[in-house]
């Protein structure tokens, strides 16, 4: 699986919503941080970072049609900032817009084309569109700047492993970042789906019910032990898997066609 600026000055009159809000967002209470920010932003709608801690206040809430239309507002008055491109890319791609999305974080690497974080997520729209020749050459990229981050290692091999793509190296790579973080549910679905992409359908098993454990709600990880199970000869649970994979994300139309088919 694949598996993300704040205000550094702080005056009266915003110095105590901002700092409320901020605490609020610290703590995963981003229902009582919004009306601080708001208004911290009708005093003070010039700084780029207010709107980004507002943005990611709303993506707390999980409420994304509030986090787009802050980034649109905050894209009107600061055009070339990175950070703002790069969020408002991220709630499209939230949304599973990435053809949108892309020209946003398109923006803000251009802008920092270091940025691990934008190469992350422009990689993985990438591979959704299945432009898969551009996030290739970005995983090549973040290898270069960071060869030893697990983040880059595990998604590289994700994005060999889905194209069933030299798949020991995939191994190799997704084994080097799961040995770091032992306990990452993407990382273990992962080192599960090179396995089963290798024909290896009891390690498959293995590892994509770890990543269950962590990831319970994960339609993604769901899908892949249905998978594996259905290779292994049980069906039942296979069916069990898809179907509530669906009926959690029912915008991954395969499964349909899946638990169709098993039915016959």
């Amino acid at each position: 699986s694949y598996s993300v600026t704040g205000v550094q000055t702080c005056a009266l009159p915003i110095c105590v919503p901002f700092t409320l809000g901020r605490l609020y967002l610290l703590k995963s209470q981003p229902a009582k941080a919004r009306p601080h920010f708001d208004s911290v932003i009708a005093l003070r709608n010039d700084l780029p970072g207010l709107w980004v801690l507002r943005g990611l206040t709303f993506l707390q809430m999980d409420s994304l049609k509030l986090a787009e239309n802050n980034f649109d507002q905050a894209r009107q008055l600061f055009p070339d900032e990175p950070e703002i491109n790069y969020y408002a890319g991220l709630v499209l791609s939230r949304q599973n817009n990435n053809s949108d999305a892309i020209p946003f974080y398109e923006k803000s690497l251009k802008a920092e084309p270091n940025s691990i974080q934008t190469m992350l997520a422009l990689s993985a729209a990438y591979d959704e569109v299945r432009d898969h020749q551009k996030a290739e050459q970005l995983y090549i990229r973040m290898l270069k700047i960071r060869p030893e981050l697990p983040v880059v290692l595990n998604n590289y091999a994700y994005h060999l492993a889905t194209r069933n793509l030299r798949l020991a190296d995939a191994l190799t790579m997704a084994e080097k970042a799961l040995q770091a973080e032992p306990d990452n549910g993407a990382y273990l679905d992962t080192v599960g789906w090179i396995h089963f992409q290798r024909g290896e359908y009891e390690k498959a098993v293995e590892y994509i019910e770890k990543s269950l454990k962590q990831r319970p709600d994960s339609a993604e990880v769901m899908e892949h032990l249905g998978d594996a199970y259905e290779k292994m000869g049980q069906s039942g649970k296979a069916m069990q898997l898809w179907q509530s994979a669906l009926d959690r994300d029912a915008s991954r139309a395969d499964l349909a066609q899946k638990i169709k088919r098993l039915a016959q």
